[in-house]
């Protein structure tokens, strides 16, 4: 059949136009539909004919379409979001090897659109961003950080002030840890994709430059599905911070009035990226101790389990709604953590949402030399594996579920808390750290962070 070697849909188009016939039998052919259908998006198993043919015509119709995004509430901006939507989620649908075909085609359209210009900006309450909009900017993150895009960044110093907004003002989760509060984490992506992709800057940029492809943050490669899942082993990412006195500055001023200096450990040449490896074997990893529930709250409760589950979940098959896990990493410092993985329910009707929550400390070594010369760029790279695990004290007691009872010192300054959440397809992880010894009612120390995941050699 001709129409088969018709690749472009206008051309498809214009040779269905020749006749009444030629238009009959290519309309009526279920075999060719199907082929055109999946040579051009994933497979979508358990649709007829008809509804491959339907869909196919409506997503190409749509998706080849300019549209204006503004905030996500008209016609033409939600039909977009919804298709963009489904195609993430049918992603990696596919049989054998090879690259997903919606997420070239989400690629493409991306390229071709304003969708990601704009991840925060200063509309009126009118114009506020729907949900699904700022999901669907959180899912595609990877592209806003990708320098080939050349996506434009807006209103960076309203995403500055609020990075660094007392946990209390501004949570990393609404409605009893159900709900992501989606603004807050994409000021974290708009907050570091100032610093990694304008050059001007001059912070991470240099940087990230010169990461490997494969060592910069990528799209997923497995399907989106919902519930409690693995993330991957090998990450890569990096935390800002400030002085006290200049965080208790910007909490004050009003939005956007100002821009102020963030800390990245740059001035340590490969530390600007930490490393952080993470280990979810059951024999390696350590109850989870009632001090670092006290100011994580990582242990989902029955509530967060039944709204994922979508309904009651008996307590003693709690201990399957989340994971524990042990890590290593390198931070300028060598450091061990400590952490618990849990999932999310749905937002705004896409999956594969999970809350992360880590407790890291520094190993006892040597701090770094006041002149950063004197440790060659290479040093930052892994972590001393060597150490013993601090987080394995006498457990004499039992806490409830994976809690242990088992007393930690934690009064030093060598530990850090991290809460975030892993976005779908499990590669990169966006959040919050701060210090487990201020009094929380300053919460000072404090800042954003963001994680990819990398190829682990």
């Amino acid at each position: 059949m001709v129409a088969e070697h018709l690749t472009d849909d206008k051309d498809l188009w214009s040779f269905m136009l020749t006749c009444h016939g030629t238009h009959a039998i290519i309309a009526c052919s279920g075999g060719f539909w199907r082929t055109r259908f999946n040579s051009v998006f994933d497979p979508s198993p358990g649709k007829t004919v008809d509804e491959l043919k339907t869909l196919y015509q409506y997503r190409r119709k749509k998706l080849g379409k300019p549209v204006d995004f503004q905030a996500g509430h008209e016609a033409d901006e939600v039909n977009c979001l919804r298709i963009i939507r489904d195609l993430a989620i049918e992603s990696c649908n596919y049989w054998g090897m090879g690259r997903s075909k919606n997420i070239d085609r989400l690629r493409e359209f991306v390229t071709k659109s304003n969708l990601l210009h704009k991840l925060f900006c200063g509309r009126p309450v009118q114009l506020r961003m729907t949900g699904l909009f700022q999901a669907i900017q959180l899912l595609l993150t990877h592209w806003s950080l990708d320098l080939s895009m050349k996506c434009p960044t807006y209103s960076f110093e309203i995403s500055q002030k609020v990075v660094y907004t007392h946990p209390d003002v501004t949570p990393i989760f609404k409605h009893r840890v159900s709900t992501v509060n989606m603004t807050y984490l994409l000021h974290i992506v708009n907050f570091f994709k100032y610093h990694i992709t304008v050059p001007e800057e001059k912070t991470l940029h240099p940087f990230f430059k010169e990461l490997a492809e494969d060592q910069r943050p990528r799209a997923w490669d497995n399907g989106i599905d919902q519930g409690l899942s693995r993330v991957g082993t090998t990450w890569k990412g990096t935390y800002a911070y400030m002085d006290s006195r200049l965080v208790r500055q910007i909490r004050n001023v009003r939005a956007g009035s100002a821009i102020f200096m963030d800390g990245f450990g740059i001035e340590w040449g490969d530390g600007a990226f930490q490393s952080l490896h993470l280990d979810f074997d059951p024999a390696h990893c350590c109850p989870w101790p009632r001090g670092f529930e006290e100011h994580l709250q990582a242990l989902p409760s029955h509530l967060s389990a039944a709204a994922v589950h979508g309904h009651a979940v008996e307590p003693r098959r709690r201990g399957r709604d989340y994971l524990l896990f042990s890590g290593t990493g390198m931070d300028n410092i060598p450091f061990h953590c400590s952490g618990v993985l849990h999932a999310l329910p749905p937002q705004h009707d896409i999956p594969g949402w999970q809350r992360i929550s880590i407790m890291k400390k520094f190993d006892p070594e040597p701090r770094p030399p006041a002149d950063p010369s004197a440790y060659a760029p290479s040093s930052s790279t892994t972590a001393d594996t060597s150490t013993p695990n601090p987080f394995t004290p006498d457990w004499d007691q039992t806490g409830r579920d994976g809690e242990a009872g088992g007393h930690i010192d934690m009064s030093t300054d060598d530990y850090w808390c991290y809460e975030g959440v892993v976005l779908p397809g499990g590669k990169i992880i966006l959040g919050r750290w701060f210090s487990p010894n201020e009094d929380r009612a300053q919460c000072l120390n404090t800042g954003p962070f963001i994680f990819w995941n990398v190829p682990a050699y």
